[in-house]
C-alpha cells in the first residue's frame, strides 16, 4: 500500500499525518473539554485564526484545509451536540 503512494516525501507526509490525526484524537479523547474551550471562547477562536494565517503563509492549500476543518467543528460545537458524538 505504501509503496503505490510515490517517492519517499509522500510516504513521510503520509506516515506525520496518520501520527498527528492519533495525537489530535488521543487528546480530544482525554480532555475533550480543551477543544470545547477553543470554540467556545474568544481567545480559542482567535488562536484558531492565526494557525490558519500562519499555515496560509505556508501553504496555501493547508491553510484551506485546516480553514474548513475548523468551520465544520465550529458548526458542529454551535449545534449543542459538543463532542459527545464524535468520541466513541
Amino acid at each position: 500500500m505504501l509503496g503505490s503512494l510515490g517517492s519517499k516525501k509522500n510516504i513521510n507526509l503520509f506516515v506525520g499525518l496518520l501520527t498527528l490525526l492519533v495525537v489530535l484524537w488521543g487528546i480530544m479523547y482525554t480532555v475533550p473539554s480543551l477543544f470545547m474551550n477553543v470554540f467556545h471562547t474568544r481567545l480559542g477562536n482567535l488562536v484558531l485564526a492565526a494557525i490558519i494565517f500562519l499555515a496560509a503563509i505556508y501553504n496555501l492549500k493547508l491553510a484551506f484545509g485546516l480553514a474548513v476543518i475548523a468551520v465544520i467543528l465550529y458548526k458542529y460545537m454551535q449545534s449543542g451536540m459538543g463532542f459527545e458524538g464524535l468520541i466513541l
